[in-house]
Formats: structure tokens, sequence, C-alpha cells
């Protein structure tokens, strides 16, 4: 009973030491930092380096030499390092593939131990690569297990050409947006230039839609034969054609009618004077943007108002005040998209 219990001991212990039997990577370089920084790189997987003394071949007979070396050595891998004025050539040989990889680096010998090490990552990286390993963060599979691996990898290539091509479902339109502007209005009454504002709506910015705007401006001084204050707010509904000459870049033209209320407050001589008025107007504008992210617009945009009616104050037979028939407002536009 004790002689077999020892006979199966040691046929356990014989396959496991031929299971775990290191793989032997054959190495011709004379820097003694990288072939110490390559066994390092190796060992985890399973593979030892052997020195070799040979003369590195030309580049064209890199791939024969390679596979002599290899089968000399009885080793799956070879890697050679190359030393040539101010800079290295660094070659990996696969026997499983009788394919090699050639890199440059611009190391002189000999090489510090970073040099070292990263030009060990780097035949390690090479070695993967041979192997056909899809994942960039695993060591290079076994010499026994490569071919599974290379097998594997090129199913899955073979599938995603055959495979059709996903299509993106495309996104929905926006539907409502919010339209701030600030900037100058020209040519309103009582004054020729003024600050002003619009807050607005949009329905569907992204297509041919509608826009619900209303723009505000302070009261302007007056002292000519009226002496007060005259405002003039309006607010506007107008169609918009939204256009795309850009990948983030895009055009809107608008128009539409408008209604302005013009407030006078103030004095004729001795007489005071409050009124009140609404005036019809066709608004024309056009506004160009560049998109932030998807839902943010920054630009510049400009509109026109024409004045249907001509608004003009009197005393007597004499004209005292009239507003402008055209007006015109420019600023810096914002369009968030909401919905």
């Amino acid at each position: 009973m004790r002689v077999s219990f020892l006979v199966g001991a040691g046929v356990v212990m014989f396959a496991t030491a031929a299971v775990a039997a290191p793989e032997p990577i054959v190495v011709v370089s004379e820097d003694a930092a990288f072939r110490s920084a390559l066994s390092a790189a190796l060992a985890p997987a399973g593979m030892v380096i052997r020195i070799a003394n040979d003369t590195p071949p030309s580049i064209a007979d890199i791939t024969s030499a390679s596979r002599q070396l290899a089968e000399r050595e009885q080793a799956t891998s070879t890697v050679w390092l190359v030393f040539v004025g101010d800079g290295a050539t660094l070659i990996a040989y696969d026997r499983g593939v009788d394919r090699v990889l050639v890199r440059s680096l611009p190391y002189a010998a000999p090489l510090s131990a970073p040099q070292a090490a990263e030009a060990a990552r780097m035949t390690r990286t090479m070695l993967r690569a041979l192997r056909v390993t899809p994942d960039s963060d695993l060591l290079p599979p076994s010499a026994e297990a490569a071919p599974a691996v290379r097998a594997k990898a090129q199913a899955q290539t073979y599938e995603q050409a055959i495979a059709p091509p996903a299509i993106a479902p495309p996104s929905a339109p926006r539907t409502l947006a919010i339209d701030v502007d600030g900037g100058v209005r020209m040519r309103g009454p009582g004054s020729d230039a003024t600050l002003t504002g619009a807050l607005g709506v949009i329905w569907r910015p992204d297509r041919l839609g509608i826009a619900l705007t209303a723009r505000f401006a302070p009261a302007s001084d007056l002292t000519g034969a009226v002496m007060g204050r005259i405002s003039d707010h309006s607010i506007a509904v107008t169609a918009r054609l939204p256009l795309r000459v850009a990948p983030r870049i895009g055009v809107a033209a608008t128009g539409g009618l408008a209604i302005h209320r013009i407030a006078l407050d103030g004095t004729l001589g001795t007489e005071q004077v409050r009124d009140r008025r609404l005036d019809p107007a066709m608004r024309l504008g056009l506004v160009a943007t560049y998109e932030l992210s998807p839902a943010i617009a920054l630009g510049f945009g400009m509109s026109a108002d024409w004045l249907l009616r001509r608004q003009t104050y009197e005393a007597g037979p004499d004209e005292v005040l009239a507003v402008p028939l055209i007006q015109v407002a420019a600023g810096v536009v914002l369009v968030a998209r909401i919905l």
C-alpha cells in the first residue's frame, strides 16, 4: 500500500511539473539591463529567456534566421535587440505563426533601467500581438493556447465583417426652445439707438416652426416740443426656417407680424400728454448660431420691423413728434432647447 502511494504521488508530481514547464524564449542582446527586465516581464506568463549570441541578420533574412534560431534552441519565440547609432531595433518572432514584428526605439546602448523596462514591456506587447490576444491587459498566451486564441479572434472578426452595420436610431427632433437675446435697437422713437432685450419661445426649433417673441427697450427722453418719455415694446409671431450650413453652424430666417405698443408720457407746453397706441408691423429676421452642445447654441441675430401705420403726434397744424417707420435690432442670441 505504501509503495502504491509513493508511486501515485510521484506520478502526480511528474505531471504537475510537466504542465508547469516554463516556455523558452530566445533572446539575442548584449544589453544586460534589457535581459533582466525582459525576464521579469515574461515570468508571470510562465516564460523564461535563453540567451544566444548569434549575429543579427539583415532585415530581409530576419524571419528565416529567427525560425532557425527558435528551432535550434527548441523555443517558441525569438527576440532580437539590435543597436545602431543612437537608436535600437526591437524584433519579436513567434514560431506558431512564423512571422515577425519590428519596432524602432530611440535608445542608445547601454539602456538605463527605465529604458530597459519600457523595451521589455514593448516586447511583451509584441509577443501578445503575434499570438492575437484580444485584451491588451493580458499577458501573452502560452504557445499551446495561442492557436485557439487566434481562431477565436479570427471568428469574431469574421462575424463582425459579415454582420450588418448597426444603425443608430435618429434622435427625436426637439419641439420647444427658449430664445434670449440682448443688443441694440436703432431708429426707435425718441432715440437713434438704445439697449434692447428679447425673450422668445420657439416651437420646433430644428424644423420649420413658429416663434413667439417679446422685445423690450427702456423709455427714451424727449427734449423737443414734447417734454417727457416715450417707450416702444413689441410682441411678434413669426415663422422660423432653420438651415444647417456646417456640422455645428446653423442659420434661421424668420418672418411674420409684430404689434408695437407705444406709450408717451409728457407735456406739450402747459398741456399734459398721455398717449397709448398699438401699431402693427412686418418683421423679418436672420439668426446665425454655433452649437455649444446639442441643447445650447450661441450666435448673432438681426431683425427689422416695418411699421404699417405712421405714428405722428401733432399740436394744431404742426407735427411735434413722429415714430420712425423702420426699426432695426441686433444682438447676441442664446437658444436653449428644453424639450
